[in-house]
Formats: structure tokens, sequence, C-alpha cells
């Protein structure tokens, strides 16, 4: 086992990381250790348990194992370098994307060819950048560049093309869409990311990677928005304020920034709140906008328990509603994905998120709302299934009916876990559930998009 996941396991626990220390300091690994300890104390300088060892290795270099303070500060200089090239590549493979998303939206005769490629696109550019930006490869002696870029990458890459290309030769009918056209448009997005991770954790990596990657998933999105916000609002104020004096820009500028501008979001986002440098669970996560984030999903999970209660003392009074009405059941599963995500965002990473009182009522709210989850899901699944029976199958159907079986077995996987593993351990039990949930929906989301391929352009 590498150092970096030896002290990952106890980077959580102080008793732990001593623990660490001193079998390393009987095994002759304490070098390894302190440089450990100082690479991640320069990329999170504000983790307080590593200032600590940092200082406590840096301040007593005639100790066993101790490394003198300017060792120290030569790594954390060359950490800075790093960061700083870091930056570079994500800026240069932002302006390449931006470049991307131009060239298809600004000419009319492409631009419908944008609405299949900007997933795919974004995924195979954050890849190189997750890829490319450790530091082993931006200013290590002989970067290994091709090699990083090959195995899974390149698989990931290879999958995502031809079905992106498929989808695009049938985007000629775009101004007539059918349903299964409409059905790639919303799976491609979620197949880059699914294929993103998969390329980065690989098939066997731990519940904890895949848990903490999916929350770094979240914190990107919204960061990416917070993004495109800001950039809105800058593009409507300088518009308006040339349009005050009458100045007119010029088609080309107006269009770069209309479909160019949101190319730059993507990577510079991942790069805010990813470092490639770290694993998932290395990333700091309770600081800043990411505490913000898993702190509001906390918060509105008794709000959600509360509305979830009130719907179902209503369902016997309106029981027939979405077996009648197709808005009504689009709602339904449209809010149950919601709960679903509202449930990743409330589950802790590590047992320190939550001391004492605080993660058994966490626990509790956790295993409430997904069990009212589940009930309702089960009512979804129901007029599903009824409307199929009654009108047969479409590709809408067919769909929606994968994804609930999907949440159900998830829900019901979740709510297994915590029934029958220790209390203590429910939060690796909670993790283990969503990767494997994780699987169904990686599964699903690949079945749809090679279905929907199937259907001659036209057809809905």
């Amino acid at each position: 086992m590498s150092m970096a996941t030896r002290i990952d396991a106890a980077v959580g626990a102080p008793a732990e990381l001593e623990a660490l220390y001193r079998a390393v300091v009987e095994a002759g690994e304490v070098e390894e250790f302190a440089a450990e300890i100082v690479r991640r104390h320069a990329l999170a300088p504000e983790d307080r348990l590593l200032a600590a060892w940092f200082h406590r290795l840096g301040a007593r270099p005639d100790t066993p194992g101790g490394v003198a303070t300017p060792a120290l500060a030569l790594d954390a200089s060359a950490a800075r370098r790093i960061r700083r090239a870091q930056w570079v590549l994500a800026l240069v493979l932002s302006g390449i994307l931006s470049l991307i998303y131009a060239a298809f939206g600004s000419n009319g005769r492409t631009t419908a060819y944008l609405a299949f490629t900007w997933g795919p696109a974004a995924a195979i550019l954050l890849l190189v950048f997750l890829k490319l930006g450790r530091s082993e490869t931006l200013l290590g002696p002989d970067p290994p560049v091709l090699p990083a870029l090959l195995g899974r990458p390149m698989i990931a890459t290879a999958a995502l093309v031809p079905i992106t290309l498929i989808a695009i030769r049938r985007s000629y009918v775009l101004m007539h869409p059918t349903d299964a056209d409409m059905l790639t448009l919303l799976h491609l997005p979620a197949l880059a990311w699914l294929l993103l991770g998969w390329a980065i954790l690989g098939p066997r990596a731990a519940p904890i990677e895949v848990f903490a990657a999916v929350r770094k998933s979240i914190e990107a999105v919204i960061t990416a928005a917070l993004f495109a916000a800001a950039g809105g609002a800058l593009t409507l104020i300088t518009a308006g304020l040339f349009r005050a004096i009458g100045v007119h820009l010029p088609d080309g500028l107006t269009k770069w920034v209309m479909f160019g501008g949101p190319g730059l979001i993507p990577v510079l986002a991942v790069a805010t709140v990813y470092d490639p440098d770290r694993s998932p669970t290395e990333q700091p996560g309770e600081h800043g906008l990411a505490r913000i984030i898993f702190t509001t999903g906390r918060i509105f999970l008794p709000v959600t328990l509360v509305v979830l209660v009130a719907y179902l003392i209503a369902i016997p009074f309106r029981f027939m509603e979405p077996f009648q009405k197709r808005d009504v059941l689009i709602i339904y599963n449209a809010t149950l994905f919601a709960v679903v995500g509202l449930l990743v965002a409330a589950t802790p990473l590590r047992d320190s998120e939550v001391p004492g009182r605080v993660g058994v009522w966490l626990r509790r709210g956790i295993v409430a709302v997904a069990a009212c989850t589940l009930v309702v899901s089960l009512h979804a699944m129901a007029a599903i299934v009824y409307r199929t029976a009654a009108g047969g199958l479409t590709v809408n159907r067919l769909t929606v009916l994968g994804w609930n079986t999907v949440n159900i077995a998830t829900l019901t996987l979740l709510l297994f876990r915590q029934g029958t593993d220790a209390p203590s351990a429910w939060i690796g039990a909670a993790h283990r559930a969503f990767r494997i949930g994780l699987v169904g929906y990686a599964a699903w989301t690949l079945f749809v998009l090679l279905s929907m391929q199937m259907f001659p352009p036209g057809v809905r």
C-alpha cells in the first residue's frame, strides 16, 4: 500500500495518524511520510491537522525522521510552481474548448451539433486536464504525457466519440426532434460524466473514493453555475453600456461570447475545486463552497422529510393523478431524482464531519427520507406500468421504467445496508449502496443511448 493511501486512511483521525507515524518510524519510512505530509500541507494549508504535522516535522530536525525547515520550504515552493502550471494547462484547455463551442455554434448549419457535442467535448478535455495536471507530468524530468493518456482515458474517448458521431448524424431532424433525439441529448452528458469518473478512478475504486468524486462533481457543477451567472451578468452589463452610447458590437464577437464563452467554464470550474495531484478523498472538502453546499443539503433534509410525509398523507386522496396525467408523472420522476441527489449531498464523507449526536440524527433523517422516497417511487412505478399496459411501450416509458427501477433498487439497498450494518459504520454502508447504484445508473445510461440510436430518424 502506498504512503499516500495509508495517510489518506488515517488523515481523518489524529490518533490513527499518530499511530501511523510511529509505525513508519520503526519501518524506516519516515522520510516518505514527511514528504507526503509536506505535499498535502502545501496544497491545503487551511487543514489544521496537516499544518500541525508540518510544523512538528519541520521544527524538530534532530528527531528520528525529522525534516529540516529549508527542505519543507523548498517542497512548498515546488508545490506552488505545480499549481501555477496546472492553471496554465487549465487556461489552454479552456481556450480549446471555447474554440470548439464557437466553431459549432457560430455556423448556422452546425449549431444543432453543439447540443450533442458540448458534454463529450468537455469530458474529454477535463480528462486531459486531470491526467496531464499531475506534478510528475507537468514538471517531471521525463514527463509521461503519452502514457498518461493511454489505457482507460483512451477507452473512454473511444466510447464517447462514436456515440456522439452517430447522434450528430441524426441531428438534421432537430427542427422536428423525436423523443429518441431528446433522450439522446439528455443522456450524452451523463454518459460523458460517468466515463470521465471511470477513467480517473478505475473500475475497482473504493466506495469512499467514488462517493468523494461524486461530491466533488456536485461542487464543480455549482461552481460552473456561479461562473456562468457571473459571466452572463457581465455580458448583459457590457452590452447595455455599449447600446447606451450607440455602439453595436460585431456579429462575430457576439456569437463567440454566446457560444464560445460557455466553453471557458467547465475546465476552469474543475481546476478551481479539484487538484489533479490528489485523490478524491484527499481533496479539501470541509471549507468554503463545499461546506456551504453540503451543509445546505443537511439543512434541507428535515424540510424534505416534512414535504414527503405530507405528500404520502395526500396520496390516498389523489391516488390516480399520475396514472391519468402525464405531466404529473414527469414531475414525480424529476422530483425523485432531486431527492436522491439531496441524499447524496447530505451524506458525509467521514465521521469527523458529523461528530456525536449530529451524526446519529443525520443518519435517522437520511433513512426516513429514503424510506418515504421509496414509497413514492413505487407509486410512480405503478403509474408507469399502468400507462405502459394501457398505451403500449414507447421510448420515453422504457427510459423512465429503467430509471425508476435503478432508483428503487438504490433506495432499497441503502435502507437494507442501514438496517443490517452496525450504526457506527453507517457512513461506509451508505457509500457502498450509492456506489452500486451508480453502476446501475451507468449501465442504464449506456443502454438508453445505444437503444435510441437504433430508431431511424423521424420515428417516434
